[in-house]
């Protein structure tokens, strides 16, 4: 494992765990977390996932939900087995309620809440991924909203932690599989490479999202970087490359582990920090969108300019997975209805 220093740790229990906003989880605050867990019969708090079946995100049954995922559904294992991943900026997705610790937080009215939950879920409905990481979510209570409301219940974990961004907005995960573990990285100061200082936290965090899938250990590493509002690309290329660094030592640590880094990295394909989450040599990453028609290959509309900031990017384990014939960016009124951003998806293989 990474150093405590580098992890927000959680405590196990059941089949929960907990994950702390901000450190570790003290032995007091655990036992009385687990005790928490026993009489309430498992109603979750913000910042924790859960590995079980029903609860928090509305859903009924075990792990896979409707579409297989995780191989539940009866019969004799496949391998490999189809995994589908997207990855979604979905612009401000904050509720209608004053429920978060933002210093920043913007409440909408129930009525544009509600709007753009319905447009976010329809455009996920006709995906209908195995995995959802999105970006500008506010919290939990909004991810669940989202899944009993518009999703019919299919996500049975979520995962989220409180970033820092002032906004509140946050890296999520909605997963048909049981979330394993999540870890926070929002916490740690790291330079540019080669340097001392200055210092930099990620904008809003670094999530880890660890699964198991046919057997296989898989970590998700949710990533948005630094704007280009106020720009500073020093801060943008420190947290690619901690990001690619976290990516680095999960692989070391467990060599047999598919790893996905997936987000808005605020900048395109060539820039340095595309290249430093990329990497080079034997270790290069695969980039999903590289296998979509180049026509529709971009994610932002910025000014007229059709560009490619949202990527998906696998280590070379995971790529030999990819699937390149399904890689797709969706585009369409049903996308600008819910966002400024595209949709990346993509299924791999998973042995």
């Amino acid at each position: 494992m990474l150093h405590a220093s580098s992890r927000s740790q959680g405590f196990r229990f059941g089949r929960w765990t907990g994950l702390a906003r901000a450190g570790r989880l003290t032995a007091s605050s655990a036992l009385v977390a687990a005790l928490l867990v026993l009489s309430s019969g498992g109603c979750g708090q913000e910042g924790r996932v859960r590995e079980g079946s029903s609860g928090d995100a509305g859903g009924g049954g075990g792990s896979g939900g409707d579409g297989g995922a995780g191989g539940s559904g009866g019969g004799a294992p496949r391998d490999p087995m189809p995994l589908r991943v997207v990855n979604w900026n979905v612009h401000n997705y904050l509720n209608d309620k004053n429920d978060s610790a933002a210093v920043d937080e913007v409440v909408r009215t129930t009525a544009q809440y509600v709007a753009h939950r319905k447009a976010i879920g329809a455009v996920l409905s006709v995906i209908d991924a195995d995995v959802v990481v999105l970006q500008e979510v506010e919290n939990e209570a909004s991810l669940s909203d989202l899944v009993q409301s518009e999703l019919g219940g299919k996500y049975t974990d979520i995962g989220i932690v409180d970033g820092n961004d002032p906004r509140g907005i946050d890296i999520g995960i909605l997963s048909k599989l049981p979330l394993d573990e999540v870890v926070s990285h929002k916490d740690e100061q790291f330079p540019l490479n080669g340097t001392v200082g200055p210092t930099y936290r990620f904008s809003r965090d670094c999530p880890e999202y660890h699964l198991t899938y046919n057997g296989r250990k898989l970590v998700l590493l949710g990533a948005h970087f630094k704007a280009k509002e106020d720009d500073n690309p020093n801060k943008r290329l420190a947290e690619a490359q901690r990001t690619r660094a976290i990516a680095n030592a999960l692989v070391k640590e467990d060599p047999s582990r598919a790893v996905l880094v997936l987000g808005d990295f605020n900048d395109t394909p060539g820039s340095p920090p595309y290249l430093a989450v990329l990497g080079e040599g034997d270790a290069m990453y695969t980039n999903a969108p590289d296998f979509v028609p180049a026509n529709d290959r971009w994610t932002y509309d910025y000014q007229g300019a059709l560009e490619l900031v949202d990527h998906q990017m696998s280590n070379p384990l995971l790529a030999g997975m990819l699937d390149t014939t399904s890689v797709t960016i969706r585009h369409g009124n049903d996308v600008d209805d819910a966002t400024d951003h595209a949709p990346i998806v993509a299924t791999y293989n998973v042995k």
